[in-house]
């Protein structure tokens, strides 16, 4: 009985062990294959410009946004000596002016496909025009000459003072569906986004960007959430995991314009990184900087370090879907090479 209870426990400890051995094995190229996976990433928010430039006020205003460490030039070769590192290897430009009209935006907007057609680094640019203008299609037009441009960017003014879609805004965003273009949303809160949501073209793909202009707390408001949810069930709608630091705002004593030292610790990101991701799914989230403004919170490092925390635990395939996939889909850049 004992040789037979012997033989029976040495069974159990090499089939044990087999196991242990399998699963180790199994870990072990499942690290692997992460560690050894190239990070590509798409940054799809950055500014560059000229300061001051001479067709009209721009973002930065001295009068209007005296902010004394964004008033310099800013250039292709500022952001490549930022410390996000040999991963990037695209960006997509967002057009930043804030007074110019007519010939002066054009020439805004040009400037932008200059820089383009400069740098294979930038894979697009998002365009800024007047969407109630009565020559915004042939503005629009002017624009599309450029194999650069995949879009335009909008804010508060496509809303009535009822609070409603304005009609023109509407038309505006029917036109750019129909021409395979998107259109990033900025200043437009999500709680009154949702209420228009009905109204919105159902294929235009839309990026609600800056966390869709969430308020600068490390909190996950319920109204903020609750809207996103309304937004989220139209399936071109996608979220922008932008400028991240930013919201760690109220935590210091500064003013509403100054530079501080954003809160690094990736975990206190937690909350809202998984509000978004549970949302949006890892299908319609869409990774950007806000490069130079962004320096505002701390360096552009410390928000792939923040995100890359978060994303640790998630495949590799999600990862590559916010970081890049997505990026390209949304902003139809083509055949980009991700390797």
């Amino acid at each position: 009985m004992s040789d037979r209870r012997n033989r029976k426990s040495s069974t159990a400890i090499l089939v044990g062990s087999a196991i242990v051995m399998l699963l180790n094995f199994a870990c072990s190229r499942i690290s692997g294959d992460s560690m050894n996976h190239k990070k590509a990433i798409i940054d799809t928010h950055v500014h560059l410009w000229n300061y001051p430039r001479l067709h009209g006020e721009v973002y930065p205003s001295p009068d209007k946004h005296p902010i004394k460490w964004l008033m310099r030039h800013f250039s292709m070769a500022d952001y490549a000596a930022a410390d996000a590192g040999e991963e990037v290897i695209g960006v997509v430009l967002i057009e930043a002016s804030g007074g110019p009209s007519g010939d002066q935006l054009i020439a805004s907007n040009e400037r932008m496909f200059e820089l383009a057609d400069q740098n294979e680094t930038i894979l697009g640019v998002v365009g800024k025009l007047d969407l109630l203008s009565d020559s915004f299609e042939s503005d629009l037009a002017t624009l599309m000459k450029h194999d650069s441009f995949v879009g335009l960017r909008a804010g508060g003014a496509i809303f009535d003072d009822g609070g409603g879609l304005r009609e023109k805004a509407l038309e505006a965003m029917e036109i750019l569906e129909s021409k395979n273009l998107s259109l990033d949303l900025i200043g437009a809160k999500p709680s009154k986004l949702a209420k228009v949501a009905d109204r919105l073209p159902k294929k235009l793909p839309i990026i609600l960007d800056h966390f869709s202009h969430k308020d600068l707390t490390l909190s996950v408001e319920s109204e903020w959430r609750e809207a996103l949810v309304i937004l989220a069930s139209l399936p071109n709608l996608y979220l922008k995991v932008s400028d991240i630091q930013l919201l760690s705002f109220e935590q210091f004593d500064v003013g509403p314009l100054d530079q501080f030292n954003g809160i690094k610790n990736p975990e206190a990101y937690r909350n809202i990184l998984d509000t978004v991701f549970t949302i949006f799914g890892s299908e319609r989230l869409v990774f950007g900087s806000n490069w130079p403004v962004s320096n505002r919170a701390g360096p552009f490092g410390d928000q792939i370090a923040i995100l890359d925390n978060f994303l640790s635990d998630k495949s590799n395939a999600v990862r590559d879907r916010i970081y890049s996939k997505n990026a390209i889909k949304v902003y139809n850049l083509g055949n980009v090479d991700l390797k």
